[in-house]
């Protein structure tokens, strides 16, 4: 019998492993960048996406948490979408579901963070970014902690 790291065994396991424990540090740099972080209030004439990113990015540059929650959000779309594709090939219909629902709710998550710093920083989009969190969190921990459908040699 060989014994088989988890990370051969199921990349979306070993995955959603990895996005569970980045998702915990998202909370914590963004539960400091609530309490501690003055973000400028910016309104409907920001010109957009583009200026709006731009403005977070100059507002990253006096507070490294903030950069940090920002640039770790892009970062976690980009693995929850080679999660996504990476469930593809796996048998069962249950790493597709759950890595599927992952990148939805985390792609939901950064879009209400980007709209709570472009919109005024309304309460309905830090409460919308805060449940997709939690939804995204679930469904990469039920993805981590299932058994295997694949057989050890």
């Amino acid at each position: 019998m060989v014994n088989r790291s988890i990370s051969t065994q199921n990349p979306v396991q070993a995955l959603s492993g990895v996005m569970v424990g980045l998702l915990l540090i998202q909370f914590v740099l963004g539960m400091y960048t609530n309490l501690y972080v003055t973000l400028p209030t910016m309104n409907a004439g920001h010109n957009g996406i583009p200026m709006g990113f731009h403005m977070m990015i100059a507002r990253g540059f006096t507070s490294p948490v903030f950069m940090i929650h920002m640039m770790l959000g892009v970062f976690l779309v980009v693995l929850s979408l080679i999660t996504a594709l990476k469930s593809l090939s796996s048998t069962g219909a249950s790493p597709k579901l759950w890595a599927g629902i992952g990148l939805v709710a985390v792609i939901v998550a950064g879009y209400s963070g980007l709209t709570f710093f472009m919109d005024g920083q309304h309460n309905i989009d830090s409460l919308t970014m805060a449940i997709a969190w939690l939804i995204a969190l679930s469904a990469y921990f039920i993805a981590m902690t299932q058994k295997s459908s694949q057989p050890t040699f």
